[in-house]
């Protein structure tokens, strides 16, 4: 059977999102020689990497090796892929081969391409892990991450929002939910605030937001704070996760911010007739049939 009909036929099962990676890695081993992985999700939105199942490679820091070769690691040889589907990317991968053994070939990057889009639209809609049957907190919590990527204090409401998150990766005692600390490392390398949105195990997005502490310098600490997302958010989530163009999504997007035809015309640069057959692919792929229902699917009302 071939690597694209072994996936296929995993994705068709849909399982939940940490068991599709877990299996995908099984399938890629049967076809390519790798001495580790990682297959992580995305927030489309602001591209940080959300959670991550691997295969030979330390949890607190797995993560990064699907943005780049992190220090102490020089010589692996390593073959990435984003997992798009309808030009969203969902997911990210890296295969690795230790110092010493032959480069990846360009005829193997080639046959793990074909994962690319199967995996995307299995990540887009897939559960992502067993619901939470925990009580929901609704108000933000606050976590501080030392330069080592690991906590150096939490208050405990946060601590019960992180119970949300813990399952999205595999279980690693002691290491933060991969959101936390990719969204802390990507507001340490900026040196400002970033903000990353995910699906939570209690069927809601979360928003996670990072802000290095002041005059502690960019390996200081990160306060992360973590709460609901708002209605903008998940309305934004939303039209990610249903197929569609850009140019639609912009649209939609403009349609929740109470925009007119006009108004929309103008600030997209197309005319007035084009919005409104815009909008008609729009409502079809969001089972609607006005303005004000597509508003209120987007936000959950």
């Amino acid at each position: 059977m071939s690597l694209w009909s072994e996936l296929a036929g995993l994705c068709a099962r849909r399982p939940e999102a940490a068991a599709l990676r877990l299996a995908a890695l099984g399938c890629l081993d049967d076809s390519l020689d790798f001495d580790a992985a990682c297959i992580g999700t995305l927030d489309p939105s602001s591209g940080v990497v959300t959670s991550v199942v691997t295969r030979g490679l330390p949890a607190v820091r797995a993560w990064r090796f699907l943005q780049a070769q992190p220090p102490g690691n020089a010589g692996w040889s390593a073959v990435r892929l984003q997992l798009v589907a309808d030009g969203v990317a969902w997911g990210s991968m890296v295969l690795l081969r230790r110092p010493g053994r032959a480069e990846f070939s360009a005829r193997e990057a080639a046959a793990l391409a074909v994962a690319g889009p199967l995996l995307g639209a299995a990540l887009r809609d897939a559960a992502p892990g067993p619901a939470w049957e925990g009580e929901l907190v609704n108000r933000p919590g606050t976590v501080v991450v030392g330069g080592d990527g690991l906590p150096t204090g939490m208050t405990d409401t946060a601590r019960r929002l992180l119970r949300e998150l813990a399952g999205l990766d595999e279980p690693s005692p002691g290491v933060l939910p991969t959101v936390v600390s990719a969204t802390a490392s990507r507001a340490r390398e900026q040196g400002a605030a970033a903000r990353t949105r995910v699906y939570s195990l209690g069927r809601r997005y979360l928003g996670v937001t990072a802000e290095r502490l002041p005059g502690k310098g960019p390996r200081g600490g990160v306060a992360v704070v973590v709460e609901p997302a708002r209605p903008d958010e998940i309305a934004a989530a939303m039209l990610y996760a249903v197929p569609m163009t850009p140019r639609e999504r912009s649209v939609a997007a403009l349609v929740v911010q109470g925009r007119s035809t006009a108004e929309m015309a103008v600030a997209l640069g197309i005319s007035k007739w084009t919005v409104q057959d815009h909008l008609k692919v729009v409502f079809d792929r969001l089972g609607v049939r006005s303005r004000r229902e597509l508003v209120s699917r987007l936000r959950g009302a």
